[in-house]
């Protein structure tokens, strides 16, 4: 069976990087220590391997333990980590689309959703919703709910989307603001609830959305 740094070599190759070096950089990793956890010179935790695993577009498993395939399969289930994105930023700025991968590197990992793996990308990650404003029909999020995000996916009015605000990385219903002509929001926003005693919010910038809700699981995983 190979070796983990040499499976982290192989799946870096598959996708595309000739160097180690270039890896990092396009994911804003630290050189030195992405290249010696490929060299074997540093051990790798599994925060790091979730973070490679979803820069390559591997399984997770496979990088970490060599079972399985190392592309994610057409059957069965995908592991995608549950976040600790900041819960409240405490007055730190927001987070903007072009850092989102930086935060996403630097975020804790706190547990993990299964998904079929037929809706599984390695981009996915998933978070616990922290207010009660999309406590409300057709989808009554509440406190403690874990929603699957994508941030692939182009947020058009209408979706659920992961927000920074102010108030730290919250889940809302983007709605109406400047678009261009292919109906993507390229000025401010409105954010709005799901629950009818919750307010708008307006006037938000639409690079702090970062990223499109496509499923929540209380008990039972529901696609949206």
């Amino acid at each position: 069976m190979t070796s983990v740094p040499a499976r982290l070599k192989k799946a870096r190759q598959a996708a595309g990087f000739r160097t180690a070096t270039a890896a990092a950089a396009r994911f804003v990793w630290n050189r030195h220590t992405y290249t010696s956890n490929e060299n074997g010179h540093r051990p790798l935790s599994r925060d790091a391997a979730v973070a490679y695993a979803r820069a390559f577009k591997v399984n997770l498993e496979w990088l970490l333990t060599g079972k399985g395939s190392m592309q994610p399969g057409s059957s069965g289930l995908q592991q995608v980590p549950i976040l600790r994105l900041g819960g409240t930023n405490g007055g730190l700025p927001v987070t903007t689309r072009n850092q989102l991968q930086a935060l996403l590197n630097a975020a804790e990992v706190i547990g993990y959703i299964a998904i079929p793996a037929d809706q599984y990308s390695a981009d996915k990650f998933a978070m616990m919703i922290t207010d009660n404003y999309m406590d409300g029909p057709p989808l009554w999020l509440k406190e403690g709910d874990v929603v699957d995000t994508d941030p692939t996916l182009q947020p058009r009015p209408g979706s659920v989307v992961v927000v920074s605000l102010d108030a730290g990385f919250v889940v809302r219903k983007l709605g109406f603001g400047t678009r261009d002509k292919d109906g993507n929001p390229i000025g401010p926003v409105e954010l709005h609830p799901l629950n009818p005693l919750c307010p708008i919010e307006r006037g938000v910038s639409a690079e702090q959305v970062l990223s499109v809700v496509t499923g929540f699981y209380r008990k039972v995983p529901t696609t949206i």
